[in-house]
C-alpha cells in the first residue's frame, strides 16, 4: 500500500508541535496525538500499486486488435502528476486510462509512461465510447505516420478473408543474430487494403519495431504500418498500474522491469500486452494467451528483443515451466499488489530513477495531455459521423 497524504497533515503536525506546550501530563498529550494520527489517516488517500495490469498501449501493442469487450461505465480519471524524474530529452508523456479487469470485476488505472518516439510518427489519442446504457468499450490509440500540423486518419471495410499467419521459421546456423520476426499485416496502398507476408529483419543497436494491424474503431478498421521504433531497453519506461478512488492526484514512481517480461507477459485479443497474474480460466476463455506462446505461434518482434536483451534461453524455458506449473495449479500464483511484505524482494517492478524533469518538460507535457484529450473527442465525434467507407478525419498532431 502506497500512501498519498494531503498537505494538511502537515499543518496537523504543527498543531502537535505547539499543543505540546499546553499539556501538563504525558498521558494527556499521547491521547491527543493518537487522536491526530487517526485523523491524518482518515484523510490519506490510499493508491495500490499493482502487480497485475495491461502496458500503455502507447509503450508496445501486440498488432492484434479485436472488438474489444464490453464493460461498466469507467469512473472519472485519476489525476497524473508528471514524474520528477525522466528517462531523457526527447521523452514525451502520455497520459494513462482506465482499464477494466473483468476476473475482479474493479477498474485498474493503466499509469501514463515516458516514451521516446518513433521517428516520423506522433501518438492520436484512445478514449471510451457508450455503446448503449452502462456498456462501454475503448477504442485504442496509436501510433501514426505524421509531422507538424493535422494528422488524417484514413478509415476501410474490413477485408474478406484473414490470411492465416504462419509460425515464423526457427534461427538457422548462420543466421544474422539482430535478425527478428516480423508478421504479416495489413497495409494501404490507395484505397485498398494489400497483404504483406511474413519476413525477417535485422534490428542492430536497440533498435526494434512495432507491428502494424489493422486497428478497430466503431467507423471500420484503421490501417496502421509497422515501422521502425525504438528497441525495448531504449523506448522509454512503462509504470505499474493503481487503483484509487477516482478524482485521486498521484505521481507514479514504479515502473516494470524487463524481468516482468520474461515471467508474466500475456496478449489480449483485443492487442495489448499484460503483466502479471492472469493464470485464471476465464481469461484464457478470453483469448488471452502468454505472450512467449504467441511469438512462437506468430512473432513478436517487441518481445523477441526483449528476451534477447535481458533472457538467457534457459530462463525462457524456465518462465513457461513455471507458467504450466501454475496453470495446473502445482505452484503458487503470483502477488497482485505491492505490499512491505513483498516490496524488498519484488523483482518485477522497481522505482523509476533518472534525471530531475525539467519544468520546460512538464508544461509542455501537460499542454500536450491537453491536445490528447481533444483528439479523443475528435475522433469519438468523427468515428460517429462516418457513413461510407474508405474515409478520412483529420485530428491534430502532438
Amino acid at each position: 500500500m502506497v500512501w498519498v497524504v494531503p498537505n494538511v497533515a502537515v499543518s496537523t503536525w504543527f498543531c502537535v508541535l505547539i499543543c505540546t506546550l499546553q499539556f501538563g501530563s504525558a498521558w494527556e498529550m499521547n491521547a491527543f496525538i493518537l487522536t491526530l494520527v487517526a485523523l491524518v489517516a482518515n484523510q490519506a488517500l490510499p493508491v495500490d500499486v499493482r502487480l497485475k495490469g495491461s502496458v500503455h498501449e502507447a509503450f508496445a501493442w501486440t498488432g492484434e486488435s479485436r472488438l474489444p469487450p464490453e464493460c461498466p461505465k469507467p469512473p472519472a480519471a485519476l489525476i497524473e502528476s508528471i514524474p520528477t524524474v525522466f528517462p531523457g530529452v526527447g521523452a514525451q508523456w502520455i497520459p494513462g486510462y482506465w482499464d477494466y479487469d473483468s476476473e475482479e470485476s474493479a477498474w485498474t488505472w493503466t499509469t501514463g509512461t515516458w516514451r521516446f518516439p518513433p521517428a516520423g510518427h506522433v501518438w492520436i489519442s484512445g478514449y471510451w465510447r457508450e455503446v448503449r446504457p452502462n456498456r462501454w468499450q475503448r477504442v485504442t490509440g496509436l501510433w501514426t505516420s505524421g509531422q507538424a500540423g493535422p494528422v488524417r486518419l484514413t478509415y476501410t471495410q474490413p477485408p474478406a478473408q484473414q490470411p492465416r499467419q504462419s509460425p515464423p521459421p526457427r534461427p538457422a546456423r548462420g543466421d544474422n543474430p539482430d535478425l527478428v520476426n516480423i508478421p504479416g499485416e495489413w497495409a494501404m496502398m490507395g484505397d485498398r487494403l494489400l497483404w504483406t507476408a511474413p519476413r525477417r529483419l535485422a534490428f542492430p543497436g536497440g533498435r526494434g519495431w512495432s507491428t502494424g494491424k489493422l486497428s478497430w474503431t466503431p467507423a471500420g478498421p484503421l490501417p496502421v504500418s509497422g515501422h521502425p521504433d525504438q528497441g525495448p531497453s531504449t523506448r522509454g519506461w512503462v509504470y505499474a498500474p493503481v487503483r484509487a478512488e477516482p478524482g485521486t492526484t498521484f505521481e507514479p514512481t514504479w515502473i516494470w522491469t524487463s524481468k516482468a517480461w520474461v515471467e508474466a507477459a500475456w496478449r489480449d485479443p483485443a492487442g495489448h500486452y499484460r503483466l502479471g497474474d492472469y493464470h485464471a480460466t476465464g481469461w484464457l476463455e478470453t483469448g488471452v494467451v502468454s505472450a512467449i506462446d504467441g511469438m512462437r505461434q506468430r512473432g513478436d518482434p517487441f518481445l523477441e528483443a526483449q528476451l534477447r536483451q535481458s533472457a538467457e534461453p534457459r530462463d525462457v524455458e524456465q518462465a513457461l515451466w513455471v507458467l504450466r506449473e501454475r496453470n495446473l495449479g502445482r505452484l503458487p500464483l503470483p502477488p497482485r499488489q505491492l505490499t512491505p511484505d513483498n516490496m524488498a524482494g519484488q523483482g518485477w517492478i522497481e522505482q523509476a530513477k533518472g534525471d530531475a524533469t525539467p519544468d520546460l518538460v512538464s508544461r509542455t507535457e501537460t499542454k500536450r495531455g491537453k491536445v490528447f484529450l481533444e483528439q479523443a473527442e475528435l475522433r469519438r465525434v468523427g468515428e460517429k459521423a462516418i457513413k461510407r467507407l474508405p474515409s478520412t478525419i483529420v485530428v491534430p498532431s502532438n
